[in-house]
């Protein structure tokens, strides 16, 4: 619950001053299918635009051995194996899914999440139905609170 309560101050205190950050707002945005979404980054169509994001305060277990040390890191963290952290990543990333099935709104400065894929990966808050998603997943279990290093 605390941890709700503090991502929910930071919202209040970035949103309502958005556009004096330049921040970028993009509505009606869908969820892309691809093989490298996860819950906490994930490829988005905007209009006709497709983006990668990468949530702000959010960090959900991986669902994939492609980055070692992240999972090997989370595994530590959360005291699991490593192959039940990707169970809980994989079940992670079908919230998000779930989450996103109807058209959200997301909120981004464009700043670099360093991504592997040759498109930028920008950190973004992401909106649904009146819901942050970092918010619900941390919620739900499903990620710990986490912020930009």
């Amino acid at each position: 619950m605390k941890r709700s309560v503090a991502i929910l101050a930071l919202l209040a205190a970035w949103l309502p001053d958005a556009r004096a950050q330049k921040w970028t707002v993009y509505t009606n945005c869908v969820l892309e299918a691809n093989a490298y979404n996860d819950a906490d980054s994930f490829h988005v169509k905007c209009k006709r635009r497709g983006y990668i994001f990468r949530l702000y305060f959010a960090d959900a277990p991986e669902s994939s051995r492609q980055v070692p040390a992240r999972v090997a890191e989370q595994a530590e963290y959360w005291n699991l194996s490593e192959k039940d952290v990707l169970a809980a990543g994989t079940a992670a990333a079908r919230f998000t899914q779930a989450f996103l099935k109807e058209p959200f709104t997301v909120y981004t400065r464009r700043e670099d999440a360093r991504g592997q894929s040759a498109q930028p990966r920008y950190y973004a808050m992401v909106n649904a139905g009146g819901r942050w998603l970092c918010e619900a997943l941390v919620e739900n279990g499903w990620a710990r609170s986490y912020g930009m290093r």
